[in-house]
């Protein structure tokens, strides 16, 4: 780049790397050298069905160690999705989910991309990928016993189990389970080019808006600092006891219409009283809101589009 904005014509127009993205970039290319590298996954030529669930031991519904956690809010989160550890269960044990277990036997990409995608959120979040290496590579290991009977404990959870789940703490083996299910459960919505698989997908995650009340929805990445001033965005936040997700500024509205008085004081704590007091719904679940709350980050919000059952086919066919 210094080369270029020296001697050739165009080098004025060169725009310089950032340190946030050099950063950005070390850290992929770390993530990717440690997938590479350090895998021993191997696809698994498919010769037969694979194993009936019937015959694996099944793993504890709970482990006790989630049991003995109190923060109940989600570690990982998806936008749209209430229960990302129930999503990976209602797709991934269903009758037509060996479809995609089987893709993933044969895969070597997809394998890869699976891995690949959990190494890189870990070193997103600061985890190092050579701690969970170990257990990720047992859990990608085909035919991938432990994580379709994972999957089918999941399905017959009730929702106060799956918000232990979604709860658990970063880097242990329960999130690193949730993680990889949902990485599966992504690259096979995306590439995995079977109509039963679309057809499961469909019904089993229903098109929802990012916050319930004010219907908007947003772009699954964070708002960054070169997005434009003009941009309209949202915060999202989660709250409990149901620890679902609104927006900022429409549980702000809602505090208002019942008696939000910042005067002698700042928004946060006006809002906070009001919260303490019980006036506040969840407009997911009618549940009262309690405090504290936990911020997700900022979003960029999208025009606004009637929503529609999502469809792999325009994604296969740019592929």
């Amino acid at each position: 780049l210094r080369l270029l904005s020296t001697q050739h014509p165009l080098g004025s127009m060169v725009r310089r790397i950032t340190g946030r993205e050099r950063r950005r970039l070390r850290a992929w290319k770390e993530a990717d050298a440690c997938s590479r590298s350090s895998s021993p996954i191997q696809p698994l030529a498919v010769s037969g069905e694979l194993p009936l669930l019937t015959t694996l031991r099944a793993p504890d519904a709970v482990p006790p160690a989630l049991l003995g956690h109190a923060d109940r809010f989600p570690t990982k989160f998806r936008i749209g999705v209430e229960r990302l550890s129930g999503l990976a269960g209602r797709v991934l044990a269903s009758p037509d989910a060996d479809g995609i277990w089987e893709w993933l036997c044969r895969s070597s990409v997809a394998l890869r991309a699976v891995r690949r995608a959990v190494v890189q959120e870990c070193v997103r979040l600061g985890l190092s990928a050579d701690v969970i290496g170990p257990h990720l590579n047992a859990l990608l290991a085909p035919p991938f016993d432990a994580l379709r009977k994972r999957a089918e404990s999941l399905r017959e959870l009730s929702d106060d189990d799956l918000m232990l789940w979604d709860a658990a703490p970063l880097g242990s083996r329960e999130w690193i389970e949730v993680a990889v299910l949902d990485e599966i459960r992504e690259h096979a919505r995306l590439y995995c080019g079977n109509q039963a698989v679309d057809n499961l997908m469909a019904a089993a995650e229903p098109p929802t808006h990012a916050c319930p009340r004010c219907m908007r929805d947003v772009s699954m990445a964070a708002r960054g600092p070169n997005t434009t001033a003009m941009e309209d965005e949202m915060r999202l936040i989660v709250y409990g006891p149901c620890y679902h997700k609104a927006c900022y500024d429409c549980l702000l509205d809602m505090a208002e219409e019942r008696g939000l008085d910042c005067e002698g004081g700042g928004v946060l704590a006006a809002l906070e009283q009001v919260v303490r007091a019980g006036s506040l719904q969840c407009p997911s679940c009618d549940a009262t809101v309690t405090w504290p709350w936990h911020d997700c980050g900022r979003f960029t919000v999208k025009p606004y589009e009637p929503l529609a059952a999502p469809s792999c086919a325009p994604r296969r066919a740019a592929q």
